[in-house]
C-alpha cells in the first residue's frame, strides 16, 4: 500500500540535544529539510538507545499522528499510546505545537491519563466548553462537586462521544443513587449498544435496582449488552445468573455452549466453585477432545485468554501430548507458560517450530526474540523483508521491543506500506521503556 507522507516536521530540539556533536550538522540539516532519508543516513549505525534513533521514530509518528487519511492517523496514535511514558516528550510537543484543534486534545488526553497534572489542569479549564469535539475529552475532569450534575445530564447529549466521556466520569460515583439510576436509564435506552454495555459495567454491584437491570439486559437485541449484564450478573449474583443463563443447560459443545462457557469463565470469581462453573470448565474440556480442529483451537486460546491457575497444568499437559496440529498445540503450550508451567519443554517446543516455514515459524520466533535466541533473531531478520505485510510488522514488532533490537528495524521507517512504517516507529519508541522481565 503505497502512500506520499506529508513529512510535517515538528521541533524536536530535546531530542536532538541529546545527540551529541559530532556529525550532527548532517543530521539536523537533514532533519531540516524534511529528508527522512537523509536524515537516516546522517544517523549512522548507532546503538540501540542512540537519541538519533528516538527523534527519528518521533517524527514518523508525529506526521503520521496528524495525517488526514483516519487510517494512518489511528495507528499512529495507537502506536503512541502502546509506547507509554516513552512518548511523553513527543506528547508534550503535539499538545502545544499541532496544527489541529482534536490532535492537541487527544495529546492532552494521554498525558492526563499518564498522570500529567498539567494535562489534567488544562483540560479541566476546557471542560465547561460547548464544543462537542473538546468536551469528549475534557469533561472528565471538571471539578467536582459542581461536576456530577453536568456529567448525569451530558449522558443526554447528542454526541456519543460526549456521553462516552460522561460515563467514565460518572463511575467512581455508582454508589449514589442518582448516579445509579441515570446509569440504568442509558444502559436501557442509550441508542449505541457500547455505552449500554458501558453502562452495565458502570453499575453499583451492591443496590439490587443493578441486578435487576441487568436482568432486564440480558433481552437486549445487541449481543455485546447481554454478554454485559451476564458478565456482571455471574460476577456479583451467580445464582441469578445461573438461573437464566447456565452452561449446564448446553447439551453438546458448539460456538454458542463455548461463547456461555468463556462469559463464565471469565466472570466468576477464582473461588467460585458453582455448579455453573463447573459446566462452563466442562464445556472447554471436552472442546479440547473434540474431533473439530476448530472447536480444539478455540478450546485452547479460551484457556491462554483465562486468569493464570494452576487447575489448568495437568489438562494442557494432557492436550498437548495428544494434540496432532501444530497450531493448536502451540496455543497450548503458550497457554502452559501462561499457567505457570513454563519449563525447559515449553521453551525447546517453540524452537522446534522455528525450522518450519509459514507463520508458525514466525509465531515462535516472537516467542523466543526476548531471549536473544540466535535462531530465533534469523528468523525474525528474515521475515523483516517477507513480501508480506502483516508478517514484517510482526518481525519488527520483536526485533524492536522484544528482543530491543530498535537500530536493526530503523530502514522500516521509510517502508512504503503505512502499517509496517508507523509499526517500526512505536516500536522503536516503546523500546526506550525500561526492559521487560521475561
Amino acid at each position: 500500500m503505497r502512500s506520499f507522507m506529508p513529512w510535517a516536521l515538528l521541533p524536536l530540539a530535546l531530542s536532538l540535544l541529546a545527540c551529541g556533536r559530532s556529525g550532527d550538522a548532517a543530521f539536523r540539516s537533514a532533519l531540516a529539510r524534511r529528508d527522512l532519508r537523509g536524515a537516516l543516513a546522517a544517523a549512522g549505525r548507532r546503538p540501540a538507545r542512540d537519541a538519533r534513533l528516538r527523534a527519528l521514530a518521533e517524527i514518523v509518528l508525529e506526521a503520521e499522528a496528524q495525517s488526514t487519511p483516519n487510517s494512518r492517523r489511528e495507528a499512529a496514535w495507537r502506536e503512541i499510546q502502546q509506547a507509554g511514558r516513552a512518548a511523553i516528550p513527543m506528547l508534550e510537543r503535539l499538545a502545544s505545537k499541532a496544527k489541529r484543534p482534536i490532535d492537541r486534545l487527544q495529546a492532552l488526553a494521554l498525558l492526563a491519563q499518564m498522570g500529567e497534572r498539567r494535562a489534567r489542569r488544562t483540560l479541566a479549564a476546557w471542560s465547561s466548553s460547548e464544543e462537542n469535539e473538546v468536551l469528549a475529552f475534557s469533561l472528565r475532569y471538571a471539578a467536582l462537586p459542581e461536576a456530577e450534575a453536568r456529567w448525569i445530564a451530558a449522558l443526554e447529549h447528542a454526541d456519543g462521544r460526549v456521553r462516552a466521556e460522561a460515563l467514565v466520569a460518572l463511575k467512581p460515583l455508582q454508589s449514589q443513587p442518582s448516579v445509579q439510576a441515570a446509569l440504568i436509564e442509558v444502559l436501557r435506552r442509550d441508542p449505541l449498544p457500547s455505552l449500554r454495555a458501558s453502562a452495565a459495567a458502570a453499575l453499583d454491584p451492591g443496590q439490587l435496582s443493578a441486578r435487576e437491570a441487568w436482568t432486564e439486559a440480558l433481552g437486549d437485541r445487541a449481543p455485546q449488552v447481554r454478554n454485559a449484564a451476564l458478565r456482571a450478573l455471574i460476577r456479583h449474583d451467580p445464582e441469578r445468573a445461573a438461573a437464566e443463563r447456565s452452561p449446564c443447560r448446553e447439551a453438546s459443545v458448539g460456538a454458542g455452549s463455548m461463547e456461555l462457557a468463556s462469559l463464565w469463565l471469565h466472570g466468576s470469581a477464582e473461588r467460585d466453585e458453582s455448579a455453573a462453573k463447573r459446566c462452563a470448565l466442562d464445556i472447554v474440556l471436552r472442546a479440547l477432545r473434540h474431533p473439530s480442529r476448530e472447536m480444539r483451537r478455540s478450546a485452547a486460546i479460551q484457556i491462554l485468554s483465562l486468569p493464570s491457575s494452576r487447575r489448568w497444568r495437568s489438562v494442557l499437559q494432557h492436550a498437548i501430548a495428544r494434540e496432532k496440529g501444530a497450531e493448536i498445540a502451540f496455543y497450548l503450550n503458550g497457554a502452559l507458560e501462561h499457567h505457570g508451567a513454563a519449563s525447559k519443554q515449553t521453551r525447546a517446543r517453540y524452537r522446534s517450530w522455528l525450522g518450519g516455514a509459514g507463520l508458525l515459524a514466525l509465531q515462535a520466533a516472537t516467542e523466543l526474540a526476548a531471549e536473544q535466541d540466535a535462531k530465533a533473531l534469523e528468523k525474525l531478520r528474515q521475515e523483516r523483508k517477507s513480501t508480506k505485510s502483516a508478517w514484517r510488522v510482526l518481525a519488527i514488532r520483536a526485533l524492536a521491543y522484544d528482543a530491543r533490537r530498535p537500530e536493526e528495524v530503523r530502514d522500516a521507517l521509510l517502508d512504503r506500506d503505512d502499517e509496517v512504517r508507523i509499526t517500526s516507529a512505536g516500536a522503536i519508541l516503546a523500546s526506550f521503556n525500561a526492559p521487560r522481565a521475561r
